[in-house]
């Protein structure tokens, strides 16, 4: 039952109900309509019906023209998106060359650096029986032919570098580029898409004033939820109250909005207000009774006593004090035995001595 009360008490919050309109339904009264997300509770003459379902079709055409637009830029989406993943595979593998190159010249670069800095001179002009003057001479050769190689080398390299840089730049453009038309593609399909909501929303409003529900006045509604509620009440009557209460007004008003801006406007439809045996209730319980209270009007409540074992929960609210500051007066008042529970002695006196019967 707690899970019940909780959402019974959002149910405003959910959106603003408007008070029952009974402006005729014109074209300036459909577009307020349309504007404020309300609608009036009366029957629609033939004009505004024959008016109304003209707007409905028109809309429907449109509804299918923005979706077929919608479709084609999804799939003109697709072609970018290809492109995109296979500039990402070129320039992965450009990146990739471009890093072993650097690798490359940075070494060739380190190798000349050291091959400089040797004095081959002195190597030829040392006097050392144990290397012979020709075996010097070929060592100071290969040495000249390593730096030679590195030179060139390392300008073969950094031509490449240069290359796979302009390369590189080329496919990032690119990229660039591909992603901004998929990201203007992007904005279309968002715009079109605020767009099929928008109608849709128009859509159901128009077709809400047409409906079958229309056929019925309010007042008809009303007398209908007031039996149901009323044969629902006395189900739970008959089985003496023991158990989690049907609640059914909190039921009806949550099926639809059309039913629920009826009923937050019918005082009589809450007056069959649960209270718990027990002289301590959870916030949801104290919530909940509240709720009806302010939807009462100048109804006085019919209000029962029901008993429901909580397995757990916390229960802060002394409902005696509750209940006196919520109620003045009532229509009637059921208790379940006076013996049962907690509800006896001297608490249940005061309250009862305070509260004076309705019988208007």
């Amino acid at each position: 039952m707690k899970d019940v009360e909780t959402r019974s008490i959002k149910l405003d919050e959910e959106a603003p109900i408007e008070e029952v309109s009974t402006i005729p339904l014109g074209v300036v009264c459909f577009a307020a309509i349309l504007v404020l997300g309300g609608a009036p509770n009366r029957v629609v003459t033939a004009r505004e019906q024959k008016e109304i379902l003209r707007l409905i079709q028109q809309d429907e055409v449109e509804l299918s023209r923005l979706h077929s637009q919608l479709k084609d830029l999804e799939k003109r989406v697709d072609e970018p998106q290809r492109r995109v993943r296979d500039y990402r595979n070129v320039l992965a593998v450009a990146e990739a060359l471009h890093a072993s190159f650097k690798r490359k010249h940075q070494s060739a670069v380190e190798s000349s650096s050291a091959l400089s800095k040797l004095d081959l001179d002195a190597v030829l002009s040392v006097d050392d029986e144990n290397v012979s003057r020709v075996q010097r001479r070929h060592l100071v050769e290969q040495a000249i032919l390593e730096e030679e190689k590195n030179t060139t080398e390392m300008k073969d390299i950094a031509d490449k570098i240069g290359v796979l840089d302009v390369r590189i730049r080329d496919i990032q453009l690119a990229i660039e580029g591909e992603e901004t038309i998929l990201s203007m593609l992007e904005v279309s399909k968002g715009g079109i898409r605020e767009s099929i909501e928008r109608r849709k929303t128009q859509l159901s409003v128009k077709k809400s004033a047409v409906s079958f529900r229309r056929a019925i006045p309010a007042e008809i509604w009303e007398e209908i939820f007031h039996l149901v509620i009323v044969e629902e009440e006395f189900g739970f009557k008959e089985v003496a109250r023991n158990g989690k209460p049907p609640l059914p007004t909190l039921k009806l008003a949550a099926v639809c909005r059309y039913w629920r801006t009826i009923i937050m406007h019918r005082p009589k439809l809450w007056r069959y207000v649960a209270i718990p045996h027990y002289m301590k209730i959870s916030s949801s319980q104290k919530d909940r009774i509240n709720y009806y209270a302010q939807r009462l009007s100048k109804l006085s409540p019919l209000a029962y006593t029901y008993r429901h074992d909580f397995a757990e929960g916390s229960f802060p609210v002394d409902f005696i004090e509750f209940i006196r500051g919520t109620f003045t007066d009532y229509g009637t008042l059921e208790l379940l035995s006076p013996n049962v529970g907690m509800w006896r002695g001297t608490a249940l006196r005061r309250l009862l001595e305070n509260l004076s019967p309705n019988i208007d």
